[in-house]
């Protein structure tokens, strides 16, 4: 086999790797595409299923359409559908991502059935909705993180087809210079050439890509198929026409001025853009990106060029979804977490470099918003945040940054501003637009947001920082009311960190038996017998002393540590509660009041820990009674009245504490089934010689008397207030006249005594 036949096979081989190239490349658009067509109808199923729940709420009715409509796309995206034109799924993780949202969709569907029987199973409903939600979420991810690898593989088969390209060109070109050579074997050189040329109109004609010649006046004397379909024109039409018709006529001056440097440069081949910063120019008038890879040889003292030309319109479309997917929150299309501390990096930087340049930034937290989701549903709540969004975003100017970062928070970054009082105008503002209601589910609602400021200082070198501090600011403008605004100062930060400290501390303080129980005991204003007592915790830290439960109990209510410290004092009331009634027997009427918390009260398994407590200690179940403030009754009726029923099944004692200080408490008394009320020291301590104010106790009294329901008096300290609730009828009290909160050892003494 002779050099010419050797580089046609070379040449055979080459071009068939590029054709073969070229054909994976079209492949993988094509499964971009299909990614694509992945990801919208994996959130068509999230859509409709959200449609699906909000008319179930509405009452609708008429809903097999939209079932029928998930299902097929469920099932579409698990085993492929050619009805919705996209292929079967390969993808392990993201098969058993759908098929786990495929078993979130037959549990919401049974939810639908459950609610439609009984609407006051609406929790059980939302509860469904919820997990496929997030399901469907899930399985959305997934589908974009493979679509995003799909991009990276495409442009790694690019470049190497871009190097095959080259190779191909600069061996036709050798090849083109041996047979001009191999004058001798002209017969066989040109009938190897005829069956090349053949071989090769071949590829070229079937190439994907534009693949264009041009002679030496730059007319075209090549035009394969790619081209006609990439830019519209019949081959026939360009054919002897020059280059610039392919080409946008701003830059076709510049693009031949490329060609002629290149006509008398040693480069035989170049990638004209390895970045698609060219253009070409259709038939219609419409412009398109495009990579290029040109070479140039010489035939007969005749220079050609030859190009391949691949259009990325399609794929710089996903690439750029894909980029904005990335940078952007889903719901509202605001900016995201990342993208706004990428903002604030920037602005950090340009504070170092400009002392006078000025920033803000504003931390919001919807206040409440739990209450739209537990009420309305979390459609109507996800329809609050985007509407919530659009107001804000009118409110701003076009250099400011708004953000979702997540959930129902959201940050506003200005810059630049003059002073503080810039931020503070944009507060004020805020809370203008939300006096206007929201219409949701066809009703009125009203919401309000806490914002916490926080202003650029030299101090700031990361944007965890600055959100830290305006977090801080945000929380604490929610504690001093709800709707307020916050700038930071140093004072909160030194807070935050004592209450971390105070967190952590409390985490660990139950397992090295930190806690305290003191019993208060509760006497009778008649026989002034000891009928019971209180239990009171306390912390008896191992360096900091004694701290005051008014300082631990919020955070432990807030941290929901209150569930298992509340548990311990419930078992070590009733323990205690037990070794007395083995002890004194003549006194096996002694009663344990312990206080219950709102969060343990919507702890589901409470009544059952009761149940294994009083089991346990072995005390009667009516010796146990359980405190419980108005503001915790009137927080949830519904969960406070079936805990209370529970109680009552079980003969355990409710005793409704402080009463009078919260609710409109004469009103709703006749709700809940109470056994005592406790008259709270407030009024008691408003019993005195020269100013007696006992008009609410009197009428507190009278109350109980009526519904036949037990009353103590909290904070006796005076005789004079000893004997006027005995004056008003009053049988039972506690306070400091009569003893303070006790160890167990001393209250065993006083009970030997008694």
């Amino acid at each position: 086999m002779n050099i010419t036949n050797k580089l046609r096979s070379i040449i055979a081989i080459l071009l068939a790797f590029a054709i073969f190239d070229v054909g994976l490349i079209y492949q993988k658009i094509n499964e971009m595409i299909d990614d694509e067509r992945i990801i919208n109808i994996a959130g068509m199923v999230r859509g409709g299923g959200q449609r699906l729940v909000k008319k179930e709420m509405m009452g609708s009715g008429t809903n097999k359409a939209i079932i029928v409509e998930v299902e097929e796309n469920i099932q579409g995206l698990i085993h492929g559908s050619s009805t919705l034109n996209i292929p079967k799924a390969k993808d392990r993780m993201f098969i058993n991502d759908m098929k786990a949202g495929e078993q979130s969709w037959i549990k919401l569907k049974s939810a639908i059935e459950i609610f439609r029987q009984d609407s006051q199973q609406k929790d059980i409903l939302i509860e469904a909705s919820e997990n496929f939600w997030k399901a469907a979420d899930k399985a959305t991810f997934t589908s974009q993180k493979l679509a995003e690898s799909k991009v990276k593989s495409l442009q790694l088969l690019q470049g190497l087809l871009f190097g095959v390209n080259l190779l191909i060109l600069g061996v036709i070109s050798f090849q083109s210079y041996q047979i001009s050579l191999n004058i001798q074997a002209r017969e066989q050189a040109e009938k190897a050439k005829e069956i090349s040329e053949a071989r090769l109109r071949g590829i070229v004609d079937n190439a994907e890509d534009a693949i264009v010649s041009i002679d030496k006046n730059h007319r075209i004397i090549l035009f394969n198929h790619g081209a006609e379909k990439i830019f519209g024109y019949d081959v026939q039409e360009v054919l002897g026409k020059p280059l610039n018709i392919l080409l946008p006529q701003r830059f076709a001056q510049v693009h031949t001025g490329h060609i002629e440097e290149f006509r008398h440069s040693e480069v035989q081949a170049k990638a004209m853009a390895q970045r698609p910063k060219v253009l070409g120019c259709r038939k219609n008038g419409s412009e398109f990106p495009a990579e290029v890879s040109i070479a140039k040889l010489k035939l007969n003292d005749e220079i050609i060029f030859t190009a391949i030309l691949h259009d990325v319109t399609e794929r710089l479309r996903m690439e750029e979804k894909l980029e904005h997917d990335a940078s952007h929150d889903l719901l509202t299309n605001l900016a995201n977490r990342e993208m706004f501390i990428n903002g604030l990096e920037r602005a950090i930087s340009q504070t170092k470099r400009d002392q006078e340049y000025l920033f803000a930034l504003l931390f919001l937290d919807l206040d409440n918003f739990k209450n739209i989701n537990d009420s309305l549903g979390h459609l109507a709540g996800d329809e609050l945040l985007i509407t919530f969004a659009h107001r804000l975003q009118i409110l701003l100017r076009a250099g400011d940054t708004l953000a979702r970062l997540g959930g129902d928070e959201f940050t506003i970054l200005l810059e630049p501003i003059k002073d503080i009082e810039d931020a503070l105008k944009v507060a004020e503002r805020i809370h203008e637009q939300l006096l206007a209601p929201f219409i949701l589910n066809n009703q009125e609602v009203f919401i309000n947001t806490s914002i916490g400021i926080t202003f650029s200082k030299d101090k700031y070198n990361t944007p965890e920082e600055i959100l830290r501090d305006a977090d801080t600011a945000m929380y604490r403008a929610k504690k001093l009311g709800k709707g307020s605004c916050m700038i930071f100062d140093e004072q909160m930060h030194y807070r935050a960190v004592n209450r971390l400290q105070l967190e952590t501390e409390l985490r660990k303080a139950l397992e090295r038996q930190e806690f305290r129980l003191y019993y208060q005991p509760i006497f009778s204003l008649t026989t002034n017998n000891i009928l019971g007592f209180e239990a009171l915790i306390r912390w008896q830290h191992p360096q900091k002393g004694f701290i005051s439960p008014s300082k631990f109990i919020p955070l432990a209510e807030e941290t929901g540590l209150i569930i298992p410290i509340g548990l311990w004092v419930l078992e070590e009331a009733c323990r205690q509660l037990s070794i007395w009634h083995q002890k004194f027997p003549h006194q096996n009427f002694l009663t344990a009041s312990v206080n219950i918390s709102s969060r343990q009260i919507r702890d589901s398994t409470i009544i059952e820990e009761i149940d294994i407590i009083i089991r346990q200690t072995n005390i009667p179940a009516q010796s146990l009674k359980l405190e419980l403030t108005e503001s915790i009754l009137m927080e949830n009726i519904t969960i406070a009245t079936n805990f209370l029923k529970q109680l009552r099944l079980r003969n355990i004692d409710v005793c409704l504490d402080d009463f009078g200080t919260g609710y409109s408490s004469l009103s709703y008394l006749h709700l809940f089934p109470v056994n005592v009320l406790k008259i709270d020291q407030s009024f008691v301590s408003q019993i005195q010689p020269n100013d007696e104010k006992i008009a609410i106790i009197r009428s507190i009294i009278n109350l109980a008397d009526d519904l036949d329901i037990d009353i103590i008096a909290e904070g006796i300290e005076t005789q004079y207030q000893l004997e006027k609730l005995q004056e008003l009828g009053c049988e039972k009290g506690q306070g400091y006249l009569f003893s303070k909160p006790l160890e167990a050892q001393a209250l065993e003494s006083l009970l030997i005594r008694n």
